[in-house]
């Protein structure tokens, strides 16, 4: 598989996978773009119970950021989500981070706005 053809391939994995579960996910990479610079070396793992995949060599490619908007940390059901998208960030090398509105959806709103313009 080409250089391009992995970052895209990489990407929209990354899309369907945070996308399937109940929150909203925006992604952004530094440069503003999904293809990476190198083509990362694969290994096999199972960071995900149930799910076997391959772990990308973090040294060789650029992390994507993920923003993870979920209702509350405090909430069990966003909790259990939350690790699922970790688990996922760590095989695409991808930086993850939860937005915690409180179960404010005005302040849910401004920071997808926030997370959105800034990257």
């Amino acid at each position: 598989m080409k250089r391009s053809q992995l970052g895209i391939a990489r990407a929209i994995g990354a899309v369907a996978l945070i996308l399937s579960m109940t929150g909203f996910a925006a992604f952004a990479t530094p440069s503003g773009s999904f293809a990476q610079s190198a083509t990362p070396a694969a290994t096999p793992t199972t960071a995900i119970p149930g799910v076997t995949d391959t772990q990308l060599d973090c040294s060789t490619v650029k992390p994507i950021k993920v923003a993870f908007f979920g209702f509350a940390v405090a909430n069990g059901f966003a909790q259990a989500t939350w690790s699922g998208i970790q688990a996922a960030a760590k095989l695409q090398c991808a930086e993850a981070k939860f937005f915690d509105p409180n179960f404010d959806s005005a302040t849910q709103i401004a920071q997808i706005q926030d997370a959105t313009t800034s990257g």
